[in-house]
């Protein structure tokens, strides 16, 4: 399968091992994988039949600056420097990876109107960005850090991190996962104080930003 050929690449870079697999071959896997997953939610989901969903596409490209992947309406694509960087054992990139796909799971489920108070909480920023916005398009980038979608699909991303380095984990590489595991946890932590203590008032507006 695609995940084990990426497990594999992965394994091989722990040991120091020759990678069999060349990185057009291992990029081509993990964008399967991607798609895999995606495909793989909306059944679960019962949403694959759906037509609002029939044209996902999981792919990369080079995009600018800092950033490490985009997601509209279905379409993810993660960045060449993501794919590198996986390829030569920097696995903290996975996390990149993680943090699209969770967006295309929150897209999902706000289009078909999934109970869930934290995509409440989300949908209620995304209104009030939208009214924001007609004033001053730099909201969302003014307030990355806290806006709720974010740092939600950021824990999402993180949990899902742990996960699969649990899949790939080897006694031969047990300090290496645990520094992994004791940083990780760390930044969940973070991640909740934020969430609970320090995203804005949503019930007023006048708040989201020292500057309006």
């Amino acid at each position: 399968s695609h995940f084990k050929i990426v497990e594999k690449v992965i394994r091989d870079m722990l040991h120091k091992r020759k990678k069999d697999t060349v990185y057009e071959a291992f990029k081509s896997h993990l964008i399967f994988l991607g798609e895999s997953i995606m495909k793989n939610y909306l059944e679960e989901t019962g949403l694959i039949k759906d037509e609002r969903f029939k044209k996902i596409r999981f792919s990369s490209g080079n995009l600018s600056g800092k950033i490490l992947g985009s997601h509209y309406e279905g379409n993810i694509v993660i960045d060449e420097k993501v794919i590198e960087g996986l390829y030569n054992g920097k696995l903290d990139m996975l996390e990149a990876f993680f943090h699209e796909l969770n967006h295309f799971k929150i897209y999902c489920d706000i289009e078909v109107g999934t109970p869930n108070i934290c995509l409440y909480r989300i949908l209620k920023e995304k209104l009030a960005r939208e009214s924001i916005d007609k004033h001053d398009r730099n909201y969302y980038d003014a307030n990355y850090s806290l806006y709720s979608e974010e740092i939600y699909v950021e824990f999402l991303a993180l949990m899902d991190f742990l996960k699969f380095i649990k899949l790939v984990d080897s006694k031969r590489f047990d300090s290496v996962f645990d520094e992994l595991r004791e940083a990780t946890s760390t930044r969940l932590k973070d991640i909740i104080v934020r969430w609970n203590n320090e995203t804005r008032d949503l019930s007023r507006v006048i708040k989201f930003n020292n500057d309006y």
